[in-house]
């Protein structure tokens, strides 16, 4: 007798948050039709809230790409039809049911998480693969077979089984991240012993090898429209959207794909062949095996699908030109610090696709330019070879929305400049650092080194929530920067005092007197006097007078 169960788009399984920080749990539909009621999605961690997303997103973009907000059959069919389509919903406030239940019933048989045929983003193909517990599913676990977690986020009972509602979103977490720890099933070994072919590994899931960045409005409606990017570039409209419920099921092991050519596609990414484990209605476990993957640092004709990405510049050598790929976060650097990367096009900088769309919507009068937008970043860490997770970390930015406007481009370029003062600091501090423990008689580069990283964080700690605030209130439409900006020198001035002060608190006797190292002699009071000659030749030649409009 067929099975079927717990059906996404009328079950309860994504968690939401209320504007009095109330935790709800809601369907697909429910949410969908509710955004505007809710402040944002509220899953165990920022991490696994970017999946079910994405999967939100995959459903927006492939319903209003055919369909009027009426309901009506309604192809985009250029640039214009895909502004007018996405003001239209932006002006509504909410997400109109009747297209979305339109385009989404017919593939309702393709939302069951427990089926017999075809389960979500499931195949009984991964029964050949590895077999795992459910403490390896649940995400802020991820417990091998092998290796228990000394430090636990849930007692014995919570990791053994978990109901299908905390299943599903850690399904989406797992095809999203997974690490590389799975291995190649017993039929691929055999495959490749009798061809002589080795099957090359997927890598961690996607979202776990790109710097992901998203925008949030004030209620999750807006945070789920600023995301529906909905141009692959300023003057073309994206190809068919092809989610993955729409194609039949690949269930051969790790398969290299074209990569994808629309967001629907990309967001349902099968990177990973998985099978739920069932046991008296309660998930004990999951199969897992290689499934598709692209190379993640292809460009289709000058433009990337993936919009919720930060980017590197790779310079050309004999046999590559240079290039944009896609990057991967640094947990230990502050988003503002790439505060360049996020919004300032140059030849050797490229900023991430939802970035460029809401530019554009606010040059084109679509969006309010008194608006605050906020950008968040979510992140998993991977240790030895992306072979297990190690880490999850997120951190966010708040901005007027005029900033992303190119007319304010010496705004930007000003910021830029900002950044790279305190850049210059936290050296500074790191060079002041180092020097005080030389007078104290360490030695050794790994040692200084050290000294030197602590003194740069100890900056950027202080720096940190002062230049957030600084940020968050520069109005391009109504601050002179170069007011502004000398404001927050004088705020930059005081914390190297702050810095001196908390370094004079933990004097040692021997670096009052010093010591020489490598013929030059260095101790507390000649340290401070290098530091603050450094910084008022880095504030100096900044600072400078100007009137508030």
């Amino acid at each position: 007798m067929s099975i079927r169960e717990f059906n996404l788009l009328e079950e309860p399984w994504i968690r939401v948050m209320k504007s009095t920080g109330e935790i709800e749990t809601k369907s697909i539909l429910d949410v969908l039709f509710s955004a505007q009621d809710y402040m944002k999605l509220a899953g165990e961690n920022e991490a696994q809230n970017a999946p079910v997303l994405r999967l939100l997103e995959a459903i927006l973009l492939t319903t209003f790409y055919r369909y009027d907000v009426d309901g009506g059959p309604s192809e985009i069919e250029d640039v214009s039809d895909a502004l007018d389509r996405w003001e239209s919903l932006w002006n509504l406030k909410h997400f109109p049911k009747c297209p979305i239940e339109t385009y989404i019933q017919p593939y309702a048989d393709r939302f069951w998480l427990i089926d017999d045929e075809n389960p979500f983003m499931q195949t009984k193909a991964a029964e050949r693969g590895t077999e795992y517990k459910t403490s390896k599913l649940i995400g802020d676990l991820s417990e091998s077979n092998n290796k228990t977690r000394i430090f636990q986020s849930r007692n014995l009972e919570g990791k053994e089984e978990i109901d299908f509602q905390e299943a599903a979103r850690w399904l989406l977490f797992v095809n999203a991240y997974d690490d590389v720890s799975g291995k190649k099933s017993a039929t691929l070994k055999k495959y490749e012993k009798e061809t002589g072919k080795k099957a090359d590994s997927p890598g961690a899931g996607w979202l776990g090898r790109i710097a992901q960045v998203y925008a949030r409005g004030e209620n999750l409606f807006q945070t789920l429209m600023y995301n529906l990017v909905f141009l692959k570039s300023s003057n073309e409209i994206w190809d068919e959207m092809t989610p993955c419920w729409e194609k039949a099921r690949r269930d051969g092991e790790r398969v290299q794909v074209a990569p994808p050519n629309n967001p629907a596609q990309l967001f349902t990414l099968s990177s990973r062949r998985l099978l739920l484990k069932i046991k008296n209605k309660k998930v004990i476990g999951y199969y897992s095996m290689g499934g598709d993957f692209f190379k993640s640092d292809t460009i289709q004709n000058g433009y990337f699908v993936e919009k919720n990405s930060l980017y590197r510049y790779v310079k050309g050598t004999k046999t590559k030109p240079s290039a944009f790929v896609l990057r991967r976060h640094d947990p230990a650097r502050q988003i503002w610090r790439d505060f360049s990367n996020l919004l300032i096009k140059t030849d050797s900088n490229e900023v991430p696709g939802v970035v460029k769309w809401l530019g554009l919507l606010e040059s084109e009068n679509v969006l309010n330019s008194d608006a605050m937008i906020y950008f968040d970043t979510c992140s998993v860490q991977y240790g030895d070879k992306d072979f297990f997770i190690t880490d999850i970390t997120g951190d966010s930015l708040t901005l007027h929305l005029s900033m992303l406007n190119n007319k304010y481009k010496s705004y930007q370029v000003g910021v830029e400049d900002v950044v790279r003062v305190c850049t210059e600091l936290a050296n500074a501090t790191g060079y002041l650092a180092r020097n005080i423990a030389i007078s104290s008689g360490a030695s050794g580069d790994s040692v200084l080194k050290a000294e030197s990283t602590k003194g740069k964080e100890l900056f950027y700690s202080l720096i940190d929530p002062a230049f957030r605030k600084w940020i968050s209130e520069l109005d391009p439409e109504v601050n002179d920067f170069e007011f502004y900006k000398n404001n927050f020198f004088s705020v930059l001035k005081e914390l190297t005092r702050k810095v001196i002060r908390q370094y004079e608190e933990k004097i040692s006797v021997r670096s009052l007197g010093g010591c020489y190292f490598e013929d030059k002699h260095y101790s507390l009071p000649e340290s401070i006097n290098i530091y603050q000659a450094q910084v008022n030749k880095i504030l100096g030649g900044e600072m400078k007078d100007a009137k508030s409009k």
